[in-house]
């Protein structure tokens, strides 16, 4: 997972961080990510993939957060993540064991998808 500085137009400063997933074959170098999440998506890896994006996004926006307190990351999620049964579960888990507050974790789905009202609820708290 790499990190993408956000930039607050008005004051110039780093706001947050968005998460972007990188893979580096040992042979073959840098994979693009067009490349390996059209077929993580098509093979139902993105679940496990998202999961540890999400994760890691988590872990490390904790400590980014010790250099400056409203820092937030963003975090995409593919509509098969967001649809998978324990998504909402793994969102709640993450923030709470890294005392997260919810406005410093943007989820942005990768996909067309519609959310029902009891999932938007559900995240949001």
């Amino acid at each position: 997972v790499r990190y993408q500085p956000l930039l607050d137009v008005a004051s110039g400063r780093i706001a947050g961080f968005e998460a972007l997933v990188r893979w580096t074959h040992p042979e073959r170098g840098p994979i693009s990510p067009a490349a390996f999440v059209a077929l993580a998506e098509e093979t139902s890896l993105i679940v496990p993939v998202g999961r540890y994006v999400l994760q890691k996004s988590c872990e490390t926006l904790a400590r980014f957060r010790e250099i400056h307190d409203d820092f937030y990351i963003s975090v995409n999620v593919s509509a098969r993540q967001s649809a998978s049964m324990d998504f909402v579960e793994l969102v709640q888990t993450e923030m709470a064991r890294h005392r997260l507050d919810p406005r410093h974790l943007r989820l942005e789905i990768t996909e067309s998808v519609t959310l029902d009202y009891r999932q938007v609820s559900a995240l949001i708290g």
